[in-house]
């Protein structure tokens, strides 16, 4: 069984920092329990300073806007991010962020790899845009434009900018088919559960 559930990007939760270094505005998390095995979030980052620790936790990180960022990993090796690039840490790893010229608003995803495995990808338009995945979970996240998208060739939906759709997959032995007609790239989020 394939559910959907569009989340506007009105009912985002604001909520501080796990350092209290800023504001995030968490797009949805599993479960929604305060230890989750997953959360999606976004974050107007205004200057530098460190990142917040999750022990026992993976982070995707990507630029939605801005200049970008320099990511320096345990006071050694420097990572220049720039928008549209995807990266990946530990959340255990001591992390400072340096701004490169101005704000920017980064995208985050923070899950557990003893539940799921996970990836993040920018999604960018063309002609025929078809998405085939065996992730349990998936998210689209319409960054800068509004989206029409097919799922699985019977359930029709229409994002707008900045919301979000998620789809769950309930049959492990199904695919998820997604096609999609966008104007600008958007965010393709998969998260496959790790079976005990």
């Amino acid at each position: 069984m394939t559910t959907t559930q569009i989340i506007s990007s009105n009912s985002y939760q604001q909520m501080l920092w796990k350092n209290g270094g800023g504001v995030t505005q968490e797009i949805c998390r599993y479960p929604k329990e305060e230890t989750f095995h997953w959360r999606l979030s976004m974050a107007m980052v205004n200057q530098d300073g460190a990142f917040s620790f999750f022990e026992g936790y993976q982070r995707i990180i990507s630029i939605l806007n801005g200049e970008g960022i320099y990511l320096l990993q345990d006071k050694k090796e420097k990572k220049l991010i720039k928008e549209q690039d995807v990266f990946t840490f530990s959340g255990d790893q001591a992390i400072h962020c340096q701004l490169v010229n101005g704000s920017v608003t980064d995208f985050n995803l923070i899950f557990d790899p003893t539940h799921y495995q996970a990836g993040v990808q920018w999604v960018q338009p063309q002609a025929a845009l078809n998405i085939t995945t065996s992730a349990k979970n998936v998210l689209l996240f319409s960054n800068e434009c509004s989206s029409k998208v097919l799922v699985n060739n019977y359930i029709e939906k229409d994002l707008l900018e900045n919301d979000t759709l998620w789809i769950t997959q309930t049959n492990d032995t199904i695919l998820t088919e997604i096609s999609l007609t966008i104007s600008a790239p958007v965010i393709l989020i998969e998260l496959w559960q790790i079976k005990d």
